[in-house]
């Protein structure tokens, strides 16, 4: 869990799975800004800021799967590769 303090209510808030995807995309704009200043001041390494950024990737492919497979998920008749 994040150490920035959040209120109940906003502990307590549900987001749907688009608002979800919507920040994963907006984080990940926000690297493409952030990451190479910080890599030109020698703040990040490269290969760091790299698989940062690629798990993040990684974690907005399984938010699309998880949204667009979101029916077979709550019925149960999802084929498992």
């Amino acid at each position: 869990m994040p150490e920035f303090k959040l209120s109940a209510e906003t502990r307590a808030q549900r987001f749907s799975i688009d608002a979800q995807i919507e920040e994963v995309e907006r984080e990940l704009k926000m690297r493409d800004d952030v990451f190479p200043r910080l890599v030109g001041r020698g703040d990040m390494r490269q290969p760091v800021a790299e698989f940062h950024y690629a798990r993040m990737v990684a974690t907005l492919r399984t938010m699309e799967w998880v949204r667009d497979n979101a029916k077979e998920l709550r019925s149960g008749n999802l084929i498992r590769d």
